[in-house]
């Protein structure tokens, strides 16, 4: 589920427009969707429910759908933090964007994913870590993620 072609450090974005763009162009490059806007849609949609950005600079975009070919974390931390929301009070610059197949057990490991790194984020000094970290030190913190979700999803 982590893989390194899918964590990107030092990027430039300005608002959650550009973001979504870029990882579903990676997504759809890497083989992990099928169709980016089905999959765009279903992102949009969680957010009109309940917006992503959590606080501490960072926000979860997710989604279940059947254009998503396999399990994934894409990871992005934001040269420069940006408001998600325009009523947003704090800029965030570390994104999860988490996406599951559509199916029987997807729930439960949607749930397991945003649970593992919520209590990860949770940390300062791991929200310090990814801030500061090259992408090859970001993805051995995030497999550490990985491991804790059933020993790693594949």
């Amino acid at each position: 589920m982590i893989d390194r072609n899918l964590i990107f450090t030092n990027i430039n974005f300005n608002n959650k427009k550009d973001v979504f763009n870029f990882s579903l162009r990676k997504l759809k490059d890497f083989e992990y969707i099928n169709d980016e806007k089905i999959f765009l849609e279903e992102i949009n949609r969680r957010e009109a429910i309940l917006p992503t950005s959590l606080g501490f600079g960072v926000a979860i975009p997710h989604g279940r759908s059947e254009s998503v070919k396999s399990p994934f974390i894409l990871f992005i931390k934001s040269e420069e933090p940006f408001y998600w929301n325009a009523d947003d009070k704090e800029q965030t610059d570390l994104i999860f964007m988490i996406g599951v197949p559509d199916g029987e057990d997807a729930g439960n490991i949607h749930l397991r994913i945003l649970s593992s790194i919520s209590k990860k984020l949770m940390h300062e000094d791991f929200r310090d870590a990814l801030r500061t970290g090259d992408a090859d030190n970001v993805y051995k913190l995030m497999y550490e993620i990985d491991q804790t979700i059933t020993g790693g999803i594949k």
